[in-house]
């Protein structure tokens, strides 16, 4: 019985007649931070006015339904618990056995350290296999590894680098998405040039267009432009909702990435003459795992959160983010950033010379999109 107490996430707690913890199974000694023999040690982590209360409505009843109760966690704050009451037998002993329901929020919260965790166990099997792969294309380009009957080495590890950046991208968005619900996500900001971080980035996709026959069209108004702001966050940003229209864009198309400056603040549009996206679904295309019209294409499938992040990101900039789109004519995503500086020593100027890492950055974020 003990073994499936343990494996329900319902919180239970069962005390003798005294309000002396006979058990806890382990949602409840995870959720208040304590071991069972810690508990066993302590006289009741129930609070005193709220056990009395107990004894009184089961003399009255066999059981209590709907009732508030306060534990005291490791750090004796008091925890809010909403659940049922009986009168039981544990190991043969008169009980009390109390259960209460895991509410939204603590499903939440448990979903997402779950998400959490399963996410950095796929990343780190991940780095090595991309690693592996990098090792043996350096090989064969030496002429070290040779092919056996005629087999297409090059082919099969970049199918193998493809996936395993499909599942990078997937997993570094749901650990990011994690962090910023439970409040670890910091931006790093500092005072750059964000017409250039765009500008560099947008241009740095042109490759992967060409090679599905898109057309890129990059404007501003402004040459240049210095904001507060987290450039590798902006980049995310931009990248992703590129690889979005890129996705629902065929060949011959064309994406337009415009900038516009106003007195207090800067606008980021990034349309496409792409698939579009039906009215019934615009409202809900930020929330997390909702996709569009769009998902029937099977090589256009995703797990829904990269909006979601995106949405995010902006909001953590005091930005907002929109979309306009009509089916069967295309869509237009625009961010808006307010601008404003930092104090700081000097403007910090980005590193866009780094080309190996802006690569790697692409190839994770349209790696649902080609074959490379």
């Amino acid at each position: 019985m003990i073994d499936i107490l343990n494996t329900i996430t319902d919180y239970v707690l069962v005390v003798d007649e005294n309000g002396c913890i006979m058990f806890a199974n382990t949602s409840l000694l995870n959720k208040l931070k304590y071991t069972l023999d810690e508990l066993r040690d302590l006289n009741s982590i129930l609070v005193d006015k709220d056990f009395n209360f107990i004894i009184e409505q089961l003399n009255e009843n066999k059981s209590v339904h709907n009732i508030d109760l306060y534990f005291y966690n490791s750090a004796k704050d008091k925890v809010l618990f909403n659940g049922n009451i009986k009168k039981s037998t544990f190991e043969n002993k008169d009980a009390f056995v109390i259960i209460c329901n895991c509410n939204s929020t603590d499903k939440e919260e448990m979903r997402n350290e779950f998400f959490g965790n399963i996410s950095h166990e796929f990343k780190t099997p991940l780095n090595l296999i991309l690693g592996t792969i990098q090792l043996i294309e350096k090989n064969v380009a030496k002429g070290n590894i040779n092919s056996v009957n005629g087999t297409d080495l090059n082919r099969h590890t970049k199918c193998i680098k493809q996936n395993s950046y499909r599942l990078l991208r997937l997993a570094n968005n749901i650990i990011d998405m994690t962090r910023i619900e439970t409040g670890y996500y910091q931006l790093q900001l500092g005072n750059h040039n964000i017409i250039n971080i765009i500008e560099e980035i947008t241009l740095s996709v042109s490759s992967y267009m060409e090679t599905k026959g898109i057309n890129l069209v990059f404007d501003t108004d402004c040459e240049e432009l210095t904001v507060a702001c987290d450039p590798d966050k902006i980049e995310r940003i931009v990248l992703n909702l590129l690889s979005n229209s890129i996705k629902y864009t065929d060949n011959g198309g064309e994406i337009n990435v415009l900038i516009n400056t106003f007195p207090s603040k800067v606008r980021v549009s990034i349309r496409d003459n792409g698939s579009g996206i039906s009215q019934e679904k615009l409202p809900h295309i930020f929330e997390r795992y909702v996709q569009d019209d769009r998902k029937y294409r099977v090589k256009s499938e995703g797990s829904g959160i990269g909006l979601s992040l995106v949405k995010s990101l902006v909001n953590m900039h005091d930005g907002d983010i929109y979309v306009n789109s009509e089916l069967g004519k295309g869509s237009e995503f625009i961010f808006e950033i307010p601008i404003r500086v930092i104090q700081e020593n000097s403007i910090e100027k980005f590193d866009m010379d780094n080309e190996h890492l802006r690569i790697e950055k692409c190839n994770v974020e349209f790696s649902d999109v080609y074959s490379m």
